[in-house]
C-alpha cells in the first residue's frame, strides 16, 4: 500500500489518454479500496497538468527532490 501524499512515479504509457506518460512525478491524493490511487501531477514549475485514477501496479516510489541548503 501507498501512503497518502507520497511521491510517486508512473511506469508506462497507458495512462496516453489521461495525459499519462512513463516517468512522470506526482503525489497520491487519495486511495481507494480496490487498490487505486488518484494521483496529481505536476511539472517542474508546480503546476498541476494532470489528476486521474492510477492501478498500484503502474507506480513506483520516486525520492523527494534533494533541496538546495
Amino acid at each position: 500500500m501507498i501512503e497518502p501524499y507520497s511521491r510517486v512515479q508512473l511506469v508506462g504509457n497507458k495512462y496516453e489518454a489521461d495525459c499519462g506518460y512513463n516517468g512522470m512525478i506526482g503525489y497520491v491524493i487519495e486511495s481507494y479500496p480496490d487498490g487505486k490511487y488518484e494521483v496529481e501531477f505536476s511539472n517542474s514549475e508546480g503546476i498541476s497538468i494532470a489528476q486521474f485514477v492510477v492501478d498500484e501496479d503502474d507506480l513506483i516510489l520516486a525520492p523527494e527532490p534533494k533541496t538546495k541548503a
